[in-house]
């Protein structure tokens, strides 16, 4: 569906995973390019990545990607605040976004579709993913989400000691949960044990 943009974000330094994580491969595509690729692929327009650590590197990327590239100076305060950088970035326009989190590069381009699908259905609402947790049996939410412009909005002129939590905790008759199968919506590849384990292609 159009007429929804795209955001990742990408601003972390990812001490843990041995690198800025939108550079990381997993095969021979860097996990910016696997987001990149699949939510353009669903349908999202224009594409914003928020960088901060490797600010240049990340935005270059972004740009071989074709992809908008902004900087969230204060990336150090937190994912939030990324948050913040891009929806206002986006608020001119008063579309909804799919917020994407560089470090969930295993979701499906048929999943991002899915959630786009359910927001075309019932527009306003917030899309979260809902799947099963292979470990533990229990159904869990997952990422990306698509924020409504409204709650963008919201987002753009929160306060810095606010989170996405509270923000959806605010909204909460507007959360709308989608069932998907698709396991890479709860995969967060934080170190580089988790990113070893992935070092071959997925499909």
């Amino acid at each position: 569906m159009s007429g929804i943009a795209g955001i990742v974000l990408a601003a972390g330094e990812g001490r843990r995973a041995g690198g800025t994580k939108a550079l990381l491969k997993i095969g021979s595509e860097t996990f910016l390019e696997r987001i990149v690729t699949a939510i353009r692929g669903a349908g999202c327009e224009p594409v914003i990545v928020v960088g901060g650590a490797e600010g240049p590197r990340v935005g270059a990327e972004a740009n071989r990607l074709g992809a908008s590239f902004v900087c969230n100076a204060n990336w150090q305060n937190g994912q939030f605040s990324s948050l913040r950088v891009g929806s206002a970035s986006v608020r001119s326009s008063g579309t909804a976004a799919l917020v994407a989190l560089v470090d969930h590069p295993l979701v499906r381009v048929e999943t991002y579709r899915a959630l786009l699908d359910a927001f075309g259905k019932s527009p306003g609402r917030i899309v979260i993913p809902l799947c099963e947790d292979t470990r533990t049996h229990r159904t869990a939410r997952g990422h990306p989400v698509i924020i409504p412009a409204d709650v963008l909005a919201e987002i753009a002129v929160a306060s810095e000691d606010v989170t996405l939590r509270d923000i959806i905790s605010r909204n909460s008759d507007l959360v709308l949960e989608a069932r998907v199968d698709d396991p890479g919506v709860l995969k967060d590849i934080d170190t580089a044990a988790d990113l070893k384990e992935f070092e071959r292609p997925v499909v």
